[in-house]
């Protein structure tokens, strides 16, 4: 059996986290992501990347970020980054389970078991 555990807090998106989550939800590469904002792929990657874009391109970026994330946009986003490795390539069967660790904070524990084949 195979255990693992790991906490999620609230914490403020960057600016680059947000064009990358927009990005992404409106599934378009860099490029076509780029040519909204009249710049190339590499922009939009050292957007993504924490270079911080023109005052003129963040102006613009602003009402897209705002419309693709809705409240998302704004100071407090539930930040989670986690890696899930299994040690094996066989079926699993994985529970997920969510609980209440504070007001603002949450922990969730993952467990998989393999399948008998």
């Amino acid at each position: 059996m195979w255990y693992a555990a790991c906490t999620v807090e609230k914490k403020p998106l960057t600016f680059s986290e947000k064009i990358l989550l927009a990005r992404n939800r409106l599934k378009e590469g860099q490029k076509a992501f780029g040519e909204r904002f009249g710049v190339s792929r590499f922009a939009v990657k050292d957007w993504e990347k924490g270079k911080e874009p023109s005052i003129d391109h963040r102006t613009k970026l602003l009402p897209l970020i705002s419309q693709m994330l809705g409240e998302e946009g704004g100071d407090v986003f539930e930040k989670v980054a986690y890696q899930l490795v299994l040690p094996f390539n066989e079926p699993v069967q994985v529970e997920f389970r969510i609980l209440p660790k504070s007001e603002t904070s949450v922990g969730f524990a993952i467990e998989a078991k393999k399948r008998a084949v």
